[in-house]
């Protein structure tokens, strides 16, 4: 599919509770399409004027072959106001929805999203739903993560864990039981007692980053047991140039990869793990995570998916855009 030149920016909210949620659910991203041109310091700064997570659609979608029925290749790069990612979980899931909408995949069920973490799988599955402006939508659109890897970490580090948070550790559920855990991107579970201890946490930004880079981390994400497959979580990311992030995709995959490893959810579990997010926020959020499984019955990895709902675009990164793109 040939594109136009300028690049063109789309605002959406990944992982609102509902397609009816209010304009503060959900996680905001902003997708720019035909984005190859533009060079990474115009990327980082039209991701300043968002201030939040953008992803940016630098080649395709371009047609896998001859293949039936058809597939689709899409590379994505990912910055925040203060540096690139390897890997965004809802702003891939936003880039997706977007091009199904514009009717760029051909009812492809799958395509393949190359970013600088590695290639992801993503289903675009045939159900459609209702949006509140009375549009059909697309209900879910799924992408991979892998399996991942969880690791136990120390009492000293667990100690330094608990004082960036301000919390002593006996506010833990489970002191022995905080890991780093990496399916993209390497973040830290922190289990708490209650939902309580966990939305009443405060830490300072220079706190979280001090502690990351001490324990080899890119944020905390300290969380709740609500139920026997929900979980209340919150992300204080290491240098994303905010404090708090209300959805994290990347980081409920590394949560479920944790709660496996610990034997929290049973392997044999077919339900999807429901992730809370944001709610402390006020941008209520719900992300949704299911055991991806091997024709052998093996788990391999994780599809993530959640609600998208559109949101405008700030004027002032229209502006930027239009700058750069001049």
């Amino acid at each position: 599919m040939s594109s136009p030149t300028n690049a063109t920016a789309h605002a959406m909210r990944v992982f609102p509770v509902t397609l009816d949620a209010p304009g503060s659910a959900g996680n905001p991203t902003t997708v720019f399409l035909n984005a190859g041109r533009l060079t990474s310091v115009e990327m980082q700064q039209l991701a300043q004027a968002c201030k939040h997570e953008c992803g940016f659609v630098v080649a395709g979608p371009v047609l896998a072959g001859n293949a039936d029925p058809p597939r689709y290749n899409v590379s994505i790069k990912f910055w925040v106001p203060g540096h690139e990612m390897e890997m965004c979980g809802h702003a891939t899931i936003g880039a997706l929805w977007l091009m199904d909408r514009l009717g760029m995949f051909a009812n492809a069920p799958n395509v393949s999203v190359s970013t600088k973490a590695g290639t992801y799988e993503a289903l675009l599955l045939p159900e459609i739903d209702k949006g509140s402006d009375g549009s059909m939508v697309r209900k879910h659109i799924c992408i991979s993560q892998p399996r991942g890897t969880a690791k136990f970490l120390s009492q000293d580090a667990c100690q330094l864990i608990a004082e960036a948070l301000d919390i002593s550790t006996d506010k833990m559920a489970d002191l022995e039981g905080v890991q780093n855990a990496i399916t993209s991107r390497t973040k830290t579970l922190v289990p708490l007692k209650d939902v309580e201890t966990l939305n009443s946490l405060q830490p300072s930004q220079d706190s979280v980053r001090h502690v990351c880079e001490t324990i080899g981390s890119t944020g905390l994400y300290p969380y709740a047991m609500v139920g026997d497959t929900t979980f209340s979580a919150r992300q204080f990311p290491k240098s994303s140039g905010y404090l708090e992030d209300p959805a994290t995709g990347i980081a409920a995959t590394a949560l479920v990869c944790g709660l496996l490893r610990r034997e929290v959810i049973p392997i044999g579990t077919t339900e999807p793990i429901i992730v809370m997010q944001g709610w402390a926020m006020g941008c209520p959020s719900e992300i949704r995570v299911k055991l991806r499984r091997a024709s052998s019955g093996d788990v391999v990895g994780y599809w993530l998916t959640g609600n998208v709902v559109d949101m405008q675009v700030d004027e002032p990164v229209l502006s930027m855009l239009n700058r750069i793109t001049r």
